[in-house]
C-alpha cells in the first residue's frame, strides 16, 4: 500500500461534500488514507473506533455515493481513480477481487456498481435470450452479494 494519498478538489471541493457534516467528511479522509491501492478498505469498523466517528457519519457517505459497500463488509473508496494516481512498479492491487468484479469505472474514472442491462426476449432469439437468462441470473448474483445504503445500516 502507498504511503501518499491525494484528494482532487472536484471531489472534496463539491457542494455535495462540504454540505456533509464535518464528522463525516473527516471519516472520508481517514478511510482514504487506509484504502488500499485500488481504493478497497476492509478496517473500516477499527478507523470508526480510532476517530471516534459515528454511525451515521458512515450513512452519510453511502448515501451522498462517496464509498459504495459491500454485503462481506467491504468498503470502497468511489472517487478513488479519480483522486489517486499510482505508478505501476508501485501499486500493489486489492486483494478484495471480488468485490472488485462487481465494479465498473464510468468515464470520469469514478467506480460505479456494474448495473448492466437486459434486453427483453422481444428484441432476441430464443438462443439469445437463454444466454442472456444465464446473464441475468449472474447479474442477480451479484446484486445479492452487494448491499445498498439501507441493508448495510442494519450491520454496521
Amino acid at each position: 500500500m502507498a504511503q501518499k494519498r491525494m484528494f482532487n478538489n472536484s471531489v472534496v471541493g463539491s457542494d455535495e461534500f462540504l454540505e456533509m457534516p464535518d464528522s463525516s467528511q473527516n471519516l472520508y479522509f481517514h478511510l482514504s488514507m487506509q484504502a488500499d491501492d485500488d481504493g478497497f478498505v476492509d478496517n473500516w469498523k477499527s478507523i470508526m473506533r480510532m476517530t471516534g466517528k459515528k454511525e451515521d457519519d458512515l450513512k452519510v457517505l453511502i448515501a451522498k455515493s462517496f464509498v459504495i459497500p459491500f454485503e462481506t463488509g467491504i468498503l470502497v473508496i468511489r472517487h478513488w481513480r479519480l483522486n489517486n494516481y499510482i505508478q505501476k512498479d508501485r501499486y500493489k492491487e486489492t486483494i478484495h477481487k471480488d468485490e472488485k468484479s462487481l465494479l465498473s469505472m464510468d468515464s470520469n474514472n469514478v467506480y460505479k456498481l456494474d448495473t448492466e442491462c437486459i434486453h427483453s426476449i422481444e428484441k432476441k432469439s430464443i438462443e439469445e435470450y437463454s444466454k442472456e437468462k444465464i446473464s441475468k441470473d449472474n447479474i442477480r448474483r451479484k446484486r445479492a452479494k452487494s448491499r445498498d445504503f439501507r441493508s448495510l445500516g442494519d450491520t454496521v
